[in-house]
């Protein structure tokens, strides 16, 4: 389940054009719902694995090139199915890695092979305290008091492994600009190692270098 405000918290993180708020602001968002609010609890939203799969088989009809998935649930054989048609068709699909704090279980849909589990990391560089660490996690991205929009034009602080996915996703986005085949393993090159040496089950491959990537791919940048 997901406060709210979530939807709008991530996409703040992917395409708002505030200078200090969207990593992509000249991508295009499509914003599909898929969870709702149970009656007397306005502020917990759930998804059943039909509205998700649906949303997610909405988005592959229209041709996104990244799907962000910033939300975890149990194993579902029909939301695999249909991220795993996504995977195959070539689009980038990125998911949360969980807020629970457990190791090693498995967290889905960032468990499914060729998804991008994203764990979350503070301006420290340290890991989120209730990060979730395990195999699938494969890459971290900044994801805790994440300054973000919320709904009437106003602004929040928020953290968690989704704010992490969307950072992800958005630089993603970012690099896509320049080179449109460009593949999610490709930012494990440039990513900066943390905790054990190599890759780890808390931090994956490091943490997420969108300048270096960008640098790695000879675009030019502003700094």
């Amino acid at each position: 389940s997901e406060s709210k405000f979530h939807g709008t918290s991530i996409a703040g993180v992917l395409v708002s054009k505030h200078p200090q708020i969207g990593v992509a602001p000249d991508a295009k968002l499509l914003s599909v719902s898929a969870f709702s609010s149970r009656p007397g609890h306005p502020n917990a939203l759930r998804g059943k694995s039909t509205d998700i799969v649906d949303a997610i088989a909405y988005c592959i009809e229209r041709n996104v090139d990244i799907l962000n998935l910033s939300f975890t649930g149990g194993k579902d054989s029909f939301v695999e199915t249909v991220v795993r048609e996504a995977v195959r068709r070539g689009i980038t699909v990125v998911a949360a890695g969980g807020n629970r704090g457990r190791t090693n279980s498995s967290v889905y849909p960032a468990v499914i092979n060729g998804v991008v589990g994203v764990t979350a990391v503070d301006r420290s560089q340290r890991l989120y305290a209730k990060a979730d660490k395990g195999r699938f996690i494969d890459i971290a991205a900044p994801g805790v008091n994440i300054l973000t929009l919320a709904p009437k034009g106003r602004f929040q602080k928020s953290t968690g492994t989704s704010m992490a996915a969307a950072h992800l996703s958005g630089v993603m986005a970012l690099l896509k600009e320049y080179r449109r085949n460009y593949k999610p393993a490709q930012l494990n090159q440039t990513a900066i190692d943390l905790g054990r040496k190599g890759r780890d089950i808390e931090f994956g491959n490091g943490l997420v270098n969108a300048s270096a990537a960008l640098r790695q791919l000879g675009a030019s940048l502003p700094y």
